[in-house]
């Protein structure tokens, strides 16, 4: 199908349908949406007046519409507004518990003409002529506003085919296919020796005649972010992960130093220091063709990748800097910036660097989740919860866990590579 005739949603979000009376919002509804995710406001206001209401502005109705969207979003759901939402402060409104619930919310404007909703309504009434035209005129307004009111995008209907948009819902790329078992390697910071000792106390050899390791027993790698800075080999940890990830052994989730190294390759005004300098200097001894064929192989398996792994069927859940159990299964800048840098409290440590809060401490959801970014002496178990980074490039050590047997494996680390400032 042509790329014109798609509308790409996420397979949990909110579409907020707006057009004047006439326009095809419930037909559009009704084809492409089960009648659970439709929150109809003709069904409010029937189910508070025995009626349908035309005015949208009336207070019980439009409550009891916002209560349903509310619970759909809460419970993680996909959810279709069948209503005018000529109002901006209906729209408001949702784009407000969209984000409240970490949920993409989109507009799709029915944008028909005039004459197009006419021919749809059929002979009108003095009075339903001039609430028509009265809705066609707030529906230029709503169309030069729409995209200052906070919606994940705005869509209009003209702007595709002539058959109209069919919806694809796309799963987010959070669920990996991959049934393990799993062997989740904590921070390595560009400690590659100590990484190649680890692979190989977990059973990895590297393939004759190719450039990654693999388990003979078909386990996965997944490498919990930040593989550069501060140590003494960023660019050979790159090289390792990459391939392994490219060749389907490994899986891969950002960390933020990785988002740093991410945003510095494309040019991005970014400070060089916290051990990006480190990175920075390797990056500078290569030349151009190596220096362009592992940029090009780290933005490959940074871009592809999703700031947390849901894996086991769900049961266990992979990030940088863990997750709360609130945002499981959803995705918004929120949860990636949580998920990449965790949680600061607005204080700083002796060093100066942000103190973050203890979200584990207040875990107890289902999945396991394991998590690096902030180091600790030894791996530290805390409310099905698990932080693996032993601090490797401080003089620690490199720790993975075999899942789902969950043993832990560590090897120490050869020398202190950086000291806080």
């Amino acid at each position: 199908m042509s790329s014109q005739h798609v509308l790409r949603l996420e397979e949990q979000c909110l579409l907020v349908l707006c057009g004047p009376t006439g326009s095809g919002k419930s037909h559009f509804a009704r084809r492409w949406f089960r009648d659970t995710e439709i929150v109809s406001f003709r069904e409010a206001s029937r189910l508070v007046f025995d009626k349908e209401a035309l005015d949208e502005t009336a207070n019980a109705p439009t409550s009891l519409l916002f209560s349903m969207v509310e619970h759909r979003l809460q419970a993680n759901k996909m959810t279709v507004v069948d209503a005018r939402t000529l109002q901006s402060r209906m729209r408001r409104h949702l784009v407000h518990l969209a984000r409240h619930y970490q949920m993409p919310v989109y507009l799709f404007l029915m944008d028909q003409t005039l004459e197009e909703c006419r021919e749809r309504l059929g002979e009108l009434s003095e009075a339903e002529e001039f609430q028509l035209q009265s809705q066609h005129q707030q529906m230029q307004t709503v169309s030069s506003l729409a995209a200052q009111e906070g919606f994940t995008a705005v869509y209009r209907l003209s702007q595709f085919g002539t058959k109209g948009p069919f919806p694809l819902r796309e799963p987010l790329a959070v669920h990996s296919d991959k049934e393990g078992p799993f062997d989740m390697i904590g921070d390595v910071h560009g400690c590659y020796d100590e990484l190649v000792v680890l692979l190989g106390e977990l059973g990895y050899g590297k393939v004759e005649g190719a450039e990654h390791w693999a388990h003979p027993g078909g386990r996965t790698a997944v490498f919990l972010g930040d593989l550069v800075d501060r140590g003494p080999q960023s660019l050979r940890v790159v090289a390792l992960a990459s391939a392994m990830v490219e060749a389907g052994e490994a899986l891969y989730v950002p960390g933020n130093h990785c988002d740093k190294f991410a945003r510095y390759l494309r040019g991005n005004k970014v400070m060089v220091n916290h051990g990006l300098e480190t990175t920075v200097g390797e990056l500078n001894m290569l030349d151009v063709r190596e220096r362009e064929t592992l940029t090009r192989r780290f933005m490959k398996m940074y871009e592809n990748s999703s700031p947390y792994l849901l894996l086991d069927r769900g049961k266990v859940l992979v990030s940088h800097a863990g997750l709360p159990e609130f945002f499981h299964g959803r995705m918004s800048q929120r949860i990636r910036a949580f998920a990449l840098y965790g949680e600061v409290t607005g204080e700083t440590d002796e060093f100066g660097r942000p103190m973050r809060r203890d979200w584990a401490q207040e875990y107890f959801g289902r999945p396991l989740v394991v998590y690096g970014h902030t180091p600790v002496l030894y791996p530290r178990f805390v409310n099905n919860s698990l932080n693996l980074d032993q601090g490797c490039v401080f003089g620690g050590s490199l720790s993975a866990m075999r899942y789902p047997e969950r043993d832990i494996v560590s090897v120490p680390a050869k020398y202190i590579y950086w000291r806080p400032n």
